[in-house]
């Protein structure tokens, strides 16, 4: 296959942001993987203290309270418990199961994991509130993957 060709194919992959892309011809077969996703790690959050200018005591008591209340956001993830496709939506009902900022049960239905054409519901192991969905609808995943991030309430 011509480079030029090859070029115009990968310019245009990337325009529309496709990730993997196979080309077979009777003389060849090019396999193009643009922007692998790498797992990622997330850093242990820590809270950088404020400045205080002063030393009068309404200044101090501020940044107790601001540390208390950075401290007290207990943040936990639910992870996937087996390999498939993450769904947001209920099968049954066609709508999603929860939304960002819902509240949530401990033992609530949350999302499912599509695998071998089974729906493996994920379930919450404490109330929280959803701050982040880390995995979007129709994506992969693989075992303890990460999936939803919630603070604890």
């Amino acid at each position: 296959m011509d480079v030029k060709k090859l070029a115009a194919i990968y310019q245009v992959a990337q325009k529309r942001r496709i990730r993997e892309l196979t080309i077979e011809t009777k003389a060849s077969k090019v396999k193009m993987v643009l922007n692998p996703q790498k797992p990622t790690a997330y850093p242990p959050e820590t809270t950088s203290p404020s400045v205080v200018t002063t030393d009068n005591g309404e200044n101090k008591a501020n940044f107790e309270q601001q540390n208390a209340g950075s401290q007290s956001l207990d943040k936990f993830d639910i992870v996937s418990s087996q390999i498939g496709f993450f769904s947001r939506y209920n099968p049954k009902t066609k709508r999603h199961y929860v939304k960002l900022r819902d509240q949530v049960k401990k033992g609530a239905v949350v999302a499912c994991i599509k695998s071998m054409h089974l729906h493996y519901e994920i379930q919450v192991e404490k109330p929280g509130k959803i701050v982040e969905f880390l995995v979007e609808e129709g994506q992969p995943v693989e075992y303890h993957q990460p999936l939803i991030r919630l603070i604890q309430i």
